[in-house]
Order: structure tokens, then sequence, then C-alpha cells
């Protein structure tokens, strides 16, 4: 389970449990986030770094090939994962992700800016009020997310190193335009999206259904971005009907 920007293997934990009675389930806070380390290697924030460490972990602990599920920027990194590790990859589920390519712009922006964001983050972005207005707009029903889960995922991105995470993402991180990639995948696919996701409008899931054809786009009403979050019973039953068609 790969989360996205911003986030930590925190966003699935309502998902975990529920998969970990029928599967081995690895939940992973990416490089630069949650209580993992923010060092100096700037190649490991882009999709390429962060994906070549998940492959490197999964040779560490054992795993031959894996079902992968990636939320956003984590969708981003699976799906490279997919294409580059063909043999590494049973199954991929994208949520509310990747993102097109356009979104580097801001990315751009972020290169140019970065002292004036990095006091933005410092000041507004990380406080306590500040992270609950960015969650609030990732869900439809502000009632889905309670203060102190908002509470512990902004402790998880309040740690020691956020400059380094910064660089590396205003360096290194560029997403790739996926609609190439999803037609490079060999594995069965599933795309999952809210409705109204505000930060990746569910046109982009249709647009990456269209084309690869055999690619089912699971539409989520009343819904915005953290579709696991605000909807984690339905996102469970089609994750789950998807992941039990293909267990060997």
């Amino acid at each position: 389970l790969i989360h996205g920007i911003r986030a930590s293997g925190m966003e699935w934990r309502t998902i975990a449990p529920a998969l970990a009675g029928s599967y081995r389930v690895i939940v992973p806070d990416l490089y630069g986030h949650g209580w993992s380390p923010r060092g100096p290697d700037l190649d490991a924030y882009g999709i390429e770094g962060q994906a070549e460490l998940l492959v490197a972990l999964m040779d560490r602990l054992g795993v031959e090939r894996t079902h992968l599920v990636g939320h956003s920027m984590g969708a981003a990194i699976a799906i490279w994962m997919a294409v580059h590790h063909p043999a590494r990859v049973r199954s991929l589920v994208l949520v509310s992700g990747p993102p097109p390519a356009t979104v580097n712009v801001w990315l751009r922006a972020l290169r140019v800016f970065r002292p004036l964001v990095y006091g933005y983050l410092r000041t507004i972005g990380l406080s306590s009020w500040g992270h609950r207005l960015g969650q609030r707009f990732a869900v439809y029903d502000g009632s889905t997310l309670t203060r102190e889960v908002i509470e512990e995922g902004r402790r998880r991105l309040c740690v020691e190193g956020m400059g380094a995470t910064l660089d590396g993402f205003a360096t290194r991180l560029r997403f790739p335009d996926p609609i190439p990639l999803i037609r490079e995948v060999e594995c069965p696919v599933l795309l999952v999206w809210g409705e109204e996701d505000l930060g990746i409008p569910i046109r982009v899931g249709e647009e990456l259904a269209r084309a690869r054809p055999g690619t089912q786009l699971i539409r989520i009403p009343r819904c915005r971005h953290l579709v696991m979050e605000e909807r984690p019973d339905v996102f469970i039953v089609a994750l789950r009907g998807f992941l039990d068609d293909r267990r060997q």
C-alpha cells in the first residue's frame, strides 16, 4: 500500500487490517514522509527513486511478486514499478492518481519560490489549523476526518528535515505522463476515483481507462481525493473483489 505526497502509511490504517486476514500487507512510509528519513539523497525523492527503494524493500523482505495499491503520488510510483519491473507486480490498483504531467508546472514553481514555500509551510501550512484546512479540501464530508486523525497526520509531517524533503521535491520530483505508461502495463489494472475529487479530477481516471482497454474504473460518489478515508467500506469491497479474483 503506497501513500501519496505529504502523507504517510497512516492513510491506510483502516484498509490494512481489512486485508491482513487474507494477505501479507506491507505499508511503508515513503522516503521523506512519515517516520522515514528526510535525508540528503535528492534522487530518492523522485518517482523512480521512490520506486527503486520499494523494489529494494521487497528484496529485503523476500517478496518476489506483489499486488500494488497506490494513492495519488503513490499511484505514479506504482505504475512506474509495473512498467519497469513487470515481473515483480501481480496487479495494479490506482487510487485517485497518478496525476497528469501538467502538475509539473507547480513543481517548477516550487523550485523558483522554494524559500517562500518553506516559510509558508513553517508558519501556516503545517500549523494545526492550516493542515486541517488543507485536509478539508481533500474530503467531501468534513466530518470524515476527526481532529485527532488530522493532528496525528500533521505530527508525522513535522519531522526534522522538512527542508531536505522540500529540496528533493523541488529538484527531483517530476510526474511522467501516465497515459503512455498505462498502455505498457502488462498486469490487471483497477482504477478507483472519487467523483468530486478537486485535486486530480475524475476525468484523469476516465482518460486512463480509455487508454488501456479492459481497465475498470470504479467511481465513488460524494467523495473527493481521500477515497480510503471517506468511504473505506466501499473501497475495501472494491479492492477485495479485485484482489480475490486474482489469487492463485
